[in-house]
């Protein structure tokens, strides 16, 4: 196995990258038939397509994956790796996550929802912005997934470098 920082850097390059490829595919194929995307969705159609839908719900989603995924294939090369790895001493709100690899996933799902995802949402309100264009909205769209990516990857991956298996 690489070097802790090394990989660290890696998954969450790699996250960043194909967060934004699958973002701006999935969101080009989807949206773009629609002329502007709403911040809420119809009372009427609550499971139409809109901006804090997707921001609150889709945030929590990609967090929950992310984490299961990366946690996963994390602990996988910690165990094959026949050098001993020494500590990686991670940051404290990171420490505090718990270990079990889905509880993980639900903080680190629900924490950019509240930290970033809502943030965002009281903002377009405060500055009276009630929907975006389609084609505004796949590239912002993008680039958040891939953001939001980089920094739940961080998380995900510290977290489970930070369990140390071999020197517990």
């Amino acid at each position: 196995m690489k070097s802790f920082n090394a990989f660290l850097a890696e998954q969450v390059i790699v996250n960043v990258i194909i967060n934004f490829i699958i973002a701006y595919y999935l969101s080009s194929i989807m949206l773009s038939t629609l002329i502007n995307i709403p911040l809420f969705a119809s009372k009427n159609n609550l499971l139409a397509t809109n901006i804090s839908g997707d921001l609150l719900v889709g945030t929590f989603i990609m967090g929950l994956i992310i984490t299961l995924i990366t946690s996963v294939i994390t602990r996988r090369k910690r165990n094959k790796t026949k050098q001993t790895l020494g500590l990686f001493i991670a940051p404290n709100f990171i420490n505090k996550l718990p270990h079990s690899i889905f509880k993980r996933g639900v903080i680190i799902g629900i924490a950019p929802v509240l930290t970033i995802g809502l943030p965002i949402i009281i903002t377009l309100m405060a500055f009276d912005i009630h929907h975006l264009l389609s084609k505004d909205y796949i590239i912002y769209h993008a680039f958040y997934a891939a953001i939001i990516a980089g920094a739940v990857s961080y998380c995900a991956v510290s977290r489970t470098l930070a369990e140390n298996p071999k020197h517990a």
